[in-house]
This record gives structure tokens, C-alpha cells and sequence, in this order.
């Protein structure tokens, strides 16, 4: 038997963003709502799984955008499935997502889904902007893995330095490297 809660909470999911971190994201909740109960911020620990677990019968998964429930990466169409799918797991559990614009995932979902879709564009419109500003050169490419993946380097702004001796300018920072750099240099056959 599933056990309910006493009362029912607010449970609000922040999933940082390009162009959409989480102070602007707790921002506009905290504009449509005075209280939150629980907040779930997506990082290497916390996953919106983590956020859908425990949530109990009868919450409130509150979301700064309805988009903002999609996974960070891909094309829009498989953003736009993982929402459908986050969604139908959070109704599963008893529970509805409203987002701080007042959309809910039940009644207004054709509304909420038109919102989530043209705001993931415009996420992707940001992230292809940045990607345009950060195009480098093989030579480059390799060196950034040679001075990311290189144990002589005791933190990042040692990495920083050495790729700017490398003439590697501007220096993307550490995310893009971490994330970007092995899919870009996997992508155009670079190995070290």
C-alpha cells in the first residue's frame, strides 16, 4: 500500500539551462508561488528520477517551464518524448505539474505542450548561438584533450592557462570542455 502524505506539498524541479540557470529559474516559481515545500535541483546527484520518486498523491510538481521537465540535450523531438514521458510518470504517481506561468499538465496540457515546445527551440537557438562563437581548429581540438586529460594539471585554471599558451582563445570553460570536447573530437576521428 502506497502511503499518502498528511497534506499536500509542493515539490518544485529546477533544471539549469543555457541561457536559463537556476537563479532565474527559482526567480519566476518564486513569482507564481509564495511557498515550495521541497526543491530538486538537477545535478550529478540529484536527478529528476530522484525528484519523481518522491513525490506522493495529491503534490504539486512545480516547474519554472514546462520544458524545463525535458532532458538537456537532443534533438526536439526526443526532448519532447522524454517530456511526455516525465509527465505521464509524474500522473502515475497521483500528482500534476503546473508550471510558474500557471499551465497545468492536466487541463491546459495542449497549451503547456505548445509552451514546452517553442521554449526547447529557443534553448536550442541559444546553444547553437554559443556553439558558433566556440569554433575551433583540429590542432586546437587536440590539444584541449592533451591539457584536459593530462594529470600534470592540478585544477581547472592551470588547464585554463595552458590552453591560452596554446593560443586557444577564447577559452571555453569547464562544462563545455568536459561535455562538448570528447563528442566534438569523437565526432571529427581526433584521438591523443
Amino acid at each position: 500500500m502506497q502511503k499518502t502524505a498528511t497534506k499536500p506539498t509542493r515539490r518544485a524541479y529546477v533544471n539549469p539551462l543555457p541561457g536559463y540557470g537556476e537563479a532565474e529559474q527559482r526567480a519566476d516559481i518564486h513569482k507564481f508561488f509564495d511557498k515550495i515545500d521541497e526543491w530538486y535541483v538537477e545535478s550529478r546527484d540529484i536527478h529528476r528520477q530522484h525528484f519523481i520518486d518522491h513525490l506522493r498523491p495529491g503534490d504539486t510538481a512545480v516547474v519554472a517551464r514546462m520544458g524545463c521537465l525535458a532532458k538537456a540535450t537532443g534533438r526536439i523531438d526526443s526532448r519532447m518524448a522524454d517530456l511526455f514521458e516525465a509527465r505521464g510518470d509524474i500522473h502515475a504517481k497521483g500528482c500534476m505539474v503546473v508550471d510558474a506561468a500557471g499551465l497545468l499538465s492536466k487541463g491546459d496540457w495542449p497549451a503547456a505542450k505548445a509552451a514546452a515546445r517553442n521554449f526547447l527551440l529557443a534553448q536550442r537557438s541559444i546553444i547553437n548561438g554559443s556553439a558558433k562563437r566556440l569554433n575551433f581548429t583540429n590542432i586546437q581540438i587536440r590539444a584541449m584533450l592533451r591539457i584536459q586529460e593530462s594529470p600534470r594539471y592540478k585544477n581547472d585554471n592551470e588547464r585554463q592557462a595552458a590552453m591560452e599558451k596554446e593560443g586557444i582563445k577564447p577559452v571555453p570553460k569547464r562544462t563545455w570542455r568536459l561535455v562538448k570536447l570528447p563528442i566534438i573530437a569523437r565526432e571529427r576521428g581526433i584521438e591523443l
